[in-house]
């Protein structure tokens, strides 16, 4: 429901991720009813970059041939082998521009302009799907956005225009029609051809681009412990996309009930079903045509305080997924969390255990772990298997903290460990992450 991206202005960047961000200088200055908001970024990031100069030439004059150009950009941020420390951030990137806006009552308009410069020719690996995407050496972006509110109506809106002349824009409205009942209307069409690697727009595609859709939501709280909550979002994909060889449309349903009997209980229910076209499964000489690929997920989850430190999440999901002419595929995943937490005590943790077992990783499951500070885990729950994490944090007297995160999958069908780094099925899979915080 929450689909409207309110601007969060200047704030200094604190995620582990190494390359979607930026380095360098921001302010804002305000004068009476405007606000100039201007940056400048300089940092370098990974990418696959292929010469035509012997490969034993040193990194620096590799990386001045004028002859280079990057066949990828690269943003996993794992540097565990050679060749992925070759690719370790030897392209440079230039970032400028300025938001200006304007605020008077209940209106704010804005213009945002961005240029995005790179060290070398881009000449990367594109496949039809992505024929479109990026693939120079500058990028220009250039947007108006608005805001206003008319009674219990709120509009918002954004269109922008990429250096190739394409057009992405996403407009909306939130009503509020009682205090306990709210709708949320919201059009989006994001040409095929729009560019804009650091856009963060509501969608289908991790990108707003190559796709055109309507959402609709509504929240209503009846009564003093129940409240129902649900979507309907219709969406076209005029272009390719990856495993879906031909323009294609899909839906989403989602209903929830959340109901909370005391304020140390909060429990919800949840139905969402997805439709949308994929290629097909069989192998037909070279022919992927499109089938239907349809999920239904079915959740409980409940939430509660024991003692006022220790608090206990449990959650149920059980998932059926369907491609084409296949037989149904179905899956479960059942989690136990405990959370301890306390104002008086610096230490804290919390810990989880699952078990799940998924006919194939297409009717996988994913849910939320907690993470060390300014990180998120999102895993994947497939096969037959069990899955355990341990968080903890702990918060010393001077300005210092320490956080530790273990977590290890153990697929019970799968062969032993492949040789293959980040395999897929590897029968165990663990993780170690420290992190220390210090604060002046």
């Amino acid at each position: 429901m929450n689909i409207k991206k309110n601007p969060a202005g200047l704030k200094p960047y604190i995620s582990v991720d190494e390359n979607k961000f930026m380095r360098g200088m921001a302010g804002t200055i305000a004068i009476k009813d405007f606000e100039l908001t201007p940056f400048f970024s300089y940092k370098n990031i990974d990418a696959n970059i292929s010469s035509s100069k012997d490969t034993l030439t040193n990194t620096e004059e590799y990386l001045n041939n004028e002859n280079d150009f990057v066949t990828a950009f690269e943003q996993t941020g794992l540097h565990r082998t050679p060749a992925e420390n070759e690719r370790r951030k030897v392209l440079s990137e230039r970032i400028f521009g300025a938001h200006v806006a304007y605020k008077k009552g209940n209106l704010i308009i804005g213009s945002t302009f961005g240029s995005s410069h790179y060290g070398t020719t881009l000449n990367r690996n594109l496949s039809y799907y992505n024929l479109f995407e990026f693939n120079a050496t500058k990028n220009e972006n250039l947007g108006i956005d608005y805001q206003f509110l008319i009674g219990n109506f709120n509009f918002f809106g954004e269109i922008s225009r990429s250096s190739n002349a394409a057009i992405a824009s996403t407009n909306g409205v939130l009503i509020s029609l009682d205090p306990k009942l709210s709708l949320v209307l919201n059009y989006r069409n994001y040409n095929r051809s729009y560019q804009a690697l650091y856009a963060n727009a509501f969608g289908e595609n991790l990108k707003p681009a190559n796709e055109k859709g309507i959402y609709i939501g509504i929240t209503a709280g009846p009564f003093r412990k129940i409240a129902f909550t649900a979507y309907y979002d219709r969406y076209v994909f005029p272009w390719l996309k990856y495993l879906v060889n031909g323009p294609s449309q899909g839906e989403d349903l989602l209903f929830q009930v959340n109901y909370t009997p005391t304020k140390n209980i909060d429990m919800y229910t949840r139905i969402r079903m997805h439709d949308k076209l994929k290629n097909t499964s069989q192998d037909l000489d070279e022919i992927d045509y499109l089938v239907a690929d349809n999920q239904i997920n079915f959740r409980y989850n409940v939430s509660y305080e024991i003692i006022p430190t220790i608090k206990l999440r449990n959650r149920v999901e059980l998932v059926q997924h369907k491609l084409g002419n296949n037989l149904n595929e179905y899956g479960y995943l059942i989690f136990q969390d405990v959370i301890y937490k306390t104002l008086k005590n610096p230490f804290s943790f919390t810990a989880r255990y699952a078990l799940f077992d998924t006919d194939s990783y297409n009717s996988r499951i994913y849910a939320y772990e907690n993470d060390v500070p300014y990180s998120f885990s999102i895993p994947a729950y497939y096969y037959r298997g069990s899955r355990f994490y341990f968080l903890m944090k702990y918060n010393f007297k001077k300005g210092m903290e320490v956080c530790a995160r273990y977590s290890k999958s153990i697929f019970n069908n799968q062969k032993e460990n492949s040789p293959a780094i980040a395999s897929l099925y590897q029968s165990l899979k663990s993780d170690l992450k420290i992190q220390i915080s210090l604060k002046f």
